[in-house]
């Protein structure tokens, strides 16, 4: 009872206090202030990703599509032929990589008696680990653009075909590039949509 009173004068307490108050928090206190800030952090976590995964994929296709549209109009302006084909790859676009591991554009200059060979325009590296991008087969090896801005396979039919930016982690929402037979493209989005696995 003394040690208690020494206690309460110390810090203040009135005389006629029976109980002097506590001062610090207990450890369930303590384990219910952890546990909160566990599940804000792992709900500040999962919104960040969530956003950052979405901003990533809008990018690779904004990216993938600016460069193949540009492609057709230096094909056009050029009035050589310009090839868009995945890395790493030969000049003659020959190669099995996938899309995913980034694209090149090159000009095709074999026909040209003056200047004969390939230049590489543009290239871009490889998408985000959580992103893929997917393409059906007509369109998997390479994009051919002609001077008229018609895409031809290299025996000479038309090219049509599609790629799909996606995610692998999870379903989510997808963009879709559609070529059509004249040779311009089409954005589309797609709702809960899951990259194939190895893509």
């Amino acid at each position: 009872m003394r040690l208690q009173r020494h206690v309460c004068r110390a810090r203040g307490c009135p005389r006629s206090a029976v109980h002097c108050r506590r001062i610090g928090v207990s450890l369930i206190e303590a384990l219910w202030v952890l546990a909160i800030v566990a599940v804000l952090g792992g709900w500040a976590y999962a919104l960040g990703y969530g956003w950052w995964a979405e901003f990533s994929l809008t990018q690779t296709a904004q990216r993938l599509y600016s460069d193949l549209l540009w492609a057709r109009s230096m094909a056009i302006q050029s009035g050589q032929k310009i090839t868009v084909c995945p890395l790493p790859s030969s000049e003659r676009c020959d190669g099995h990589s996938t899309w995913s591991e980034g694209w090149q554009v090159i000009m095709d200059h074999s026909r040209d008696h003056n200047n004969p060979g390939y230049r590489i325009l543009r290239q871009a590296p490889a998408v985000p680990a959580h992103v893929g991008v997917v393409a059906n087969s007509p369109v998997s090896r390479y994009i051919a653009i002609s001077p008229d801005g018609v895409a031809r396979m290299h025996h000479g039919a038309f090219q049509a075909g599609t790629l799909t930016v996606c995610r692998r982690d999870r379903a989510a929402m997808g963009v879709r590039l559609v070529l059509n037979a004249a040779g311009r493209w089409r954005w589309e989005e797609i709702p809960q949509f899951h990259c194939p696995s190895g893509r």
